[in-house]
Formats: C-alpha cells, sequence, structure tokens
C-alpha cells in the first residue's frame, strides 16, 4: 500500500470500532442525497448546491469545502470541540457521583429515622405496635420509590457519558490518523449531538431535586395517639450547575480564509447559479392545531410570534410577560437569549434590551419608570428603564430566584423554600420562609395575598408568610404562570396538564377556563391586561397568544 506524508492511515481494527455514523462521514447531504461541495461562512454550514440556492443565495461567503476544510486540525473550532467534549465529561460524571452520593444519604437516613421511630415505638408499648409497623412500610417504601428514581436517572447519565467518551475517542483518532475533511465533517455532526446533552443535562439539572428523608414526632405522643407521625421528604437543589459562561465552540472560520485562491492565483469567483433549481418555498409553521380556541368567555384574538433572533439561539423559551399600560408595550423574558424583547401592541417588535445574563421573570414597579427581571444565574435582578428601555443597575439577591412581583412598591421575589422582600430600589428588606420548594412563579392579588407555584403546588400565603390556601388537583401537573384578572380571580398555568385553573381568592377551583381541546400546548407565562380584558399566554414557551375575555366570575 501506497501512503504519503499528507494522509494518515488509521487500522482496520480501530476503523470497526467506530459506529457506522461515525466510521461513514456524511458526505452526502441528508436532504438532497447530493455530494456535500460547499460551506457557507454565513451560517456556519456545510452543505450542497441544492442547499445553498434554496436557504443560502443572499450569502456572500461560501467556500468549497475542500478549501474550508483547510487546515482544519490547526483550528481554534477544533479545540473548542474537545474543550466542550471534556466539559460534558466533567459535568456528566458530577451529575453522576451526585445520584451516587443522593442514594447513599437516604439510604443512611432510612436505618436513622428508623431508629428514632423504634425509640418511640418503645415508648408507647403494644397498642401502637400497629401504626409503629405501618409507618416502617411507608419509609421502605419512599426510600424504594425515590432510589429507584434515581438510579433512572443515573442510568440515563451514564447513557450519556458513554457517548462522550465515543465521541472524545473517535475525534482523538481521526485528529491522530484521520483527514482533514473526514474530522471537519465529525465535528459538524458533533454539534448536533452537544445539542441533544446540552438539553438532557439542563433538564436534569432543573429536575434533579434532592431527596432528604427526615422523621418528625407527633407531639404530646402519649397524651393523644392520633398517628405514629409522618415521614416528610425534603427536596433541595442539586450542587450540580450547568456553567452559564462556558462557551460553545464558536462559528468555524477556515483558517487564512483571505488568502484563499484559485489554482491560477486568481481570487475565487462567485459560485454559478444558473445550472441549480429555483428556490423552494417554505411556509411558516402554524399552531399545532387549526380550531378555533372559544371555550365558555374566551376568544383567541391573535398571536404574537417570538421568532430566533440570533443564529445560536436553539429555540424560543417565554417565560415572562408584562404590559406597560404607560406606553401600550408588552415586554418579553425569553429564557434563552440575554435579552429583552420590546413588542408593540400589534404584536410588533420594536427593541431588544440587552441583560447581564438570562432573565426569567418580570414585574412593573407600578408609579416608577421601571422594570424588573430576575436572573437566576447570577442570583440578581435588574431594572429597565421603561422610557428609554434602556438596561440599568442589577442588585444582588443572595440566592437563586426566579418569580417576581410587587406589593406597594416592595419587590416579592421567588426563591428555593422562601422569598425576599426588597425595597424599590433593590434593597433586601427582609426573608419570608414559605412552604413548598422552588418559587418559578409568585403572583400578587389586590387584596395582598401572595399566590405562588413550585411546579408541584400552588399556595396563597401573606406577606409575612402565613399560609391562607394550598391548591393542589389530580387535573394541574406541572403548575406554572400565575396572573389575576379585572375581579381578583386567580389564574393558574398546568404545564404538563395543558389547562390553565381559574381559583377564588380562597384558593377553590372555579373552573378550568383553557385545555387541550381548546388547542392549549404547554402554558407557562401567564398576564393578564385588566382594562383590555385580554389573557396572555405563552403557548409552550414559544409565543404568545392573546385571548379577548368577554366576562370573569
Amino acid at each position: 500500500m501506497k501512503t504519503t506524508t499528507s494522509h494518515s492511515v488509521i487500522s482496520i481494527d480501530e476503523y470497526l470500532k467506530l459506529k457506522p455514523e461515525i466510521a461513514l462521514h456524511p458526505i452526502h447531504c441528508n436532504k438532497h442525497d447530493r455530494s456535500i461541495d460547499l460551506y457557507c461562512i454565513n451560517h456556519d454550514m456545510a452543505l450542497c448546491r441544492l442547499c445553498m440556492t434554496e436557504n443560502h443565495r443572499g450569502c456572500l461567503k461560501m467556500l468549497p469545502i475542500e478549501d474550508a476544510a483547510q487546515n482544519f486540525k490547526k483550528s481554534l473550532h477544533l479545540k473548542q470541540t474537545l474543550e466542550s467534549l471534556e466539559s460534558m465529561r466533567e459535568m456528566l460524571q458530577r451529575l453522576a457521583e451526585d445520584r451516587l452520593e443522593n442514594i447513599s444519604d437516604i439510604e443512611q437516613s432510612e436505618k436513622l429515622v428508623k431508629e428514632k421511630i423504634s425509640t418511640v415505638r418503645d415508648r408507647l408499648i403494644k397498642h401502637i405496635e400497629a401504626l409503629h409497623e405501618q409507618i416502617q412500610e411507608e419509609v421502605s417504601s419512599i426510600v424504594f420509590q425515590k432510589t429507584l428514581q434515581l438510579k433512572r436517572q443515573h442510568n440515563d447519565i451514564l447513557e450519556q457519558q458513554e457517548t462522550n467518551k465515543l465521541w472524545t475517542k473517535n475525534i482523538e483518532t481521526m485528529i491522530a490518523m484521520g483527514s482533514d475533511m473526514n474530522l471537519f465533517l465529525m465535528s459538524q455532526k458533533y454539534r448536533d449531538v452537544r445539542k441533544g446533552q446540552e438539553v438532557f443535562v439542563n433538564e436534569n439539572q432543573r429536575q434533579s431535586q434532592r431527596y432528604h428523608i427526615s422523621y418528625h414526632e407527633t407531639e404530646n405522643i402519649l397524651g393523644s395517639i392520633k398517628s405514629f407521625g409522618y415521614i416528610n421528604v425534603t427536596t433541595t437543589q442539586s450542587k450540580v450547575a450547568m456553567p452559564t459562561d462556558e462557551p460553545m465552540p464558536l462559528k468555524y472560520f477556515p483558517l487564512d480564509m483571505n488568502r484563499l485562491r484559485m489554482r491560477d492565483g486568481s481570487a475565487l469567483p462567485p459560485l454559478p447559479l444558473s445550472r441549480l433549481t429555483n428556490r423552494t418555498k417554505f411556509s411558516r409553521t402554524t399552531m399545532g392545531t387549526n380550531k378555533t380556541l372559544k371555550p365558555e368567555n374566551f376568544r383567541l384574538k391573535k398571536k404574537i410570534e417570538v421568532p430566533k433572533t440570533r443564529k445560536n439561539l436553539d429555540y424560543v423559551w417565554i417565560t415572562g410577560i408584562q404590559y406597560i399600560p404607560t406606553t401600550n408595550k408588552i415586554l418579553v423574558c425569553n429564557r434563552n437569549d440575554n435579552h429583552l424583547y420590546l413588542y408593540d401592541d400589534y404584536g410588533r417588535k420594536i427593541k431588544e434590551v440587552p441583560l447581564n445574563t438570562r432573565p426569567w421573570g418580570i414585574t412593573l414597579l407600578m408609579g416608577t419608570q421601571s422594570a424588573v427581571v430576575t436572573l437566576p444565574e447570577i442570583k440578581a435582578i435588574q431594572f429597565i428603564n421603561i422610557m428609554t428601555f434602556a438596561p440599568a443597575k442589577t442588585a444582588n439577591v443572595g440566592t437563586w430566584c426566579a418569580g417576581i412581583t410587587n406589593v406597594s412598591n416592595q419587590l416579592i421575589i421567588g426563591c428555593d423554600g422562601c422569598f425576599k422582600v426588597l425595597d424599590a430600589s433593590g434593597n433586601l428588606k427582609h426573608t419570608v420562609p414559605v412552604n413548598g420548594g422552588r418559587i418559578w412563579y409568585i403572583h400578587a392579588c389586590i387584596n395582598g395575598t401572595i399566590v405562588y407555584s413550585d411546579t408541584y403546588k400552588v399556595y396563597g400565603v401573606t406577606i409575612d408568610g402565613g399560609e391562607i390556601f394550598k391548591y393542589e388537583s389530580e387535573d394541574m401537573d406541572c403548575s406554572e404562570g400565575i396572573t389575576t384578572d379585572y375581579n381578583d380571580n386567580i389564574y393558574v398555568a398546568g404545564r404538563d396538564s395543558n389547562d390553565i385553573h381559574q381559583l377564588s381568592l380562597n384558593g377553590e377551583l372555579l373552573r378550568i377556563i383553557l385545555s387541550k381541546s381548546d388547542g392549549l400546548v404547554k402554558p407557562y407565562a401567564l398576564h393578564f391586561r385588566k382594562k383590555a380584558r385580554q389573557l396572555y399566554v405563552s403557548f409552550d414557551g414559544k409565543f404568545i397568544a392573546v385571548y379577548d375575555v368577554k366576562n370573569s366570575r
């Protein structure tokens, strides 16, 4: 076999160890089944000529794939790809260790809880043996269920680790023995894998709560034995966090792009379009159902589209909506972008307001010129001038925060198992412990009741934390956004149950105003314009549906 110094060789054994989709690099376009022979610098994309004529006619920076892949092994893009693989490996390892640690913790807790239960049992002699047996079974059942859940999560993480190891090994092998072309195309394909793993890690990070088991003895148990006590399962957020400043592989720019020439030394000519087919026409994706939303008193008026504004955004995730009555403008929080979006009353985008990091919730300080957003990643809030729509100062909250509302120009910030009360300047006044876990959404009613959701339940409390009501229903799964109408009825979005519940001020269900049968899909943020009698709903976090409300009991 003849080889040259410009060709690296991989053994047959090593080649056979590669997965088929990795070993056989994608030299053909998945869409058109044509050879990939072009690279669009504008969109950082390898493509065929049909792709170019359909979607890249206006792109001014286009190169032959051979020139684009030239010296790819020396590129910063490859270096960042390897760093990204290593970062993901470390994150998956930390997630796996966290699950194992929690399994050990709750297994140790089981022994301690049972010992404490046995101590109480000894004081109550034989007439409490039945209750003792019952609560022991409850402990074992909880530990079994939670351990099983954690083991499943751990196994999922291990699978992702194996995928990460495989890609790391294959890219390292290709670096050592493969061609620039194969390595470049393999790197292109890894980006899709990386996106999937990012979604997996972010979802696990949000849902990977740690379970803690403890036993609480019934007060005056010898005097009035009504139960043997109860087992309390509390959760705290996992310490494993996705680095917020970790760079994804940057857009790839071929080395010495400006020096690439034709073989005769002339500059690269524009690509010929005459031999390519006409542009394919695409229609905009519409809402998941064509059914008109007509529940009892709610009529769909319009949709406000919130498209991706930057190429590096995977998708839009609307988590906060705030109408500004003085200017008839709407501020929108996109959780996947470090900008606040400004829309007019017709649904037209006017401006993007840069923020320090990605926002979650938003509120308006009435009587002032400020709106305020929460920034969970940096444990802070940021003020926005609603006259100039320019970013203003940030204020440290000191802990994770998401939901936000205000009472008498005091900011109420939803945190983990508590809410913090800040003055209108962002200075901390006091912290109010409350029941539940992380407060993703919080809303203040006219009568001063603070209503919040922690994904599992909806609570109504006083400004001092005194519980007024607790609402949970088999018909509601994953409670999210909260708002109130002009009669101070409470609205709560059920994300996974695809419905919106209307509650009274004392937390009683009045009715389910919208559901999946009405076309509702995974509602997140809610906002009610009281004078206009309009309800704003974030559909799957991707666009805003505006409903006219005829009457609200």
